[in-house]
């Protein structure tokens, strides 16, 4: 059975609670992890090869396959894992000139591709809510609860990170099926700066809402232009590192801000 440990700590001056820490009373509960991610590799390529028979077009195809898996991974967590997903946010939190850079980059990428503006926020927004609940909301909170059993610590919190970012990066191998070798992996360093970055955000905020919205604008304004953006070439592959390098710069100033690590551990 999953025992919750209240942790929370309230930061007065910033109105936001650290993560709760998820504890585990037996191995038998860290299996059934295992499997959860094990079966949603499993369903996730089954779906993928099953909507392969039938003919749409490709953002219908993502909003179907991302439908899909984010019903499946509810499911399994559900009646597998009961990790809890936390979604209470405050917008108070964030900082007033992220919203309007927030704001600004869905305007643009809305007028940019308003001929298609429905199937894009559609797909987009299914992504986004899909990927970080598996990702973050339980696979990051999985490797977290295994290393912070004596308490929340930096070099903890970054191995969670670390682990839930690979395995988020090694679910773009998928796309070998349809294009070449050089531009998934391009995709996959990208993918990697990212996971860091959305982990970071879910545990200095403890809610998938942050997480949720970034993923969601980063797919709405890409997905237009992912062939165009992802041609094998060196000088692309430069930009995606050089990418990655400044996401997991973030990821860093984000997780050393955190009052999780403030307020329970009195430091960093």
């Amino acid at each position: 059975m999953l025992a919750i440990a209240d942790c929370s700590v309230q930061n007065t001056s910033l109105g936001i609670s650290a993560p709760v820490m998820i504890t585990w009373e037996a191995e038998g509960m860290q299996r059934k992890l295992w499997l959860f991610l094990a079966a949603s590799i499993v369903l996730e390529f089954l779906f993928s090869k099953i909507l392969e028979n039938f003919t749409m077009s490709d953002y219908t195809y993502i909003s179907v396959y991302k439908a899909i898996q984010l019903v499946s991974v509810l499911c399994l967590n559900l009646f597998l894992t009961h990790v809890p997903l936390h979604w209470r946010f405050r917008i108070r939190q964030i900082n007033p000139l992220f919203l309007i850079i927030y704001a600004l980059l869905i305007i643009t990428a809305t007028i940019q591709d308003a001929s298609i503006f429905l199937s894009v926020f559609t797909a987009a927004l299914l992504t986004a809510f899909a990927e970080e609940i598996l990702f973050r909301g339980i696979t990051f909170n999985f490797f977290l609860s295994i290393w912070t059993k004596n308490g929340v610590t930096y070099k903890a919190t970054w191995k969670a990170i670390l682990a839930s970012s690979i395995l988020f990066s090694c679910d773009h191998l998928e796309n070998l099926t349809y294009q070449s070798l050089s531009i998934t992996i391009t995709q996959m360093l990208w993918a990697f700066g990212f996971g860091c970055f959305s982990a970071a955000l879910y545990f200095r905020f403890n809610s998938l809402i942050p997480s949720v919205a970034v993923h969601f604008v980063v797919d709405y304004s890409a997905f237009p232009k992912a062939g165009a953006s992802m041609l094998p070439s060196f000088s692309n592959f430069i930009v995606v590192v050089f990418q990655m390098a400044i996401l997991l710069l973030f990821a860093y100033l984000i997780v050393r801000k955190s009052p999780a690590l403030k307020e329970i551990n009195g430091k960093v």
